[in-house]
């Protein structure tokens, strides 16, 4: 958890009106900060699955250096 959540590792969104944000639940960690019960909210949640019609076989994981 501390590696986690050292410096420069985490995002805080500061939220635009018409912004949309993503993340990956199976390799990201997140939570939900308060959110004033009189304002309005949408939430949508997308699955996507990949087969081995899609080419799943031949996906790699990215190297640490692409992530940076």
């Amino acid at each position: 958890m501390e590696a986690a959540t050292a410096p420069g590792t985490s995002y805080l969104h500061q939220w635009g009106r018409g912004d949309v944000v993503m993340w990956d639940n199976r390799a990201t960690m997140h939570r939900g900060r308060p959110w004033p019960a009189h304002e309005a909210r949408l939430m949508v949640r997308t699955t996507i699955s990949a087969t081995e019609a899609d080419g799943v076989a031949t996906m790699r994981l990215p190297s640490s250096q692409a992530a940076e």
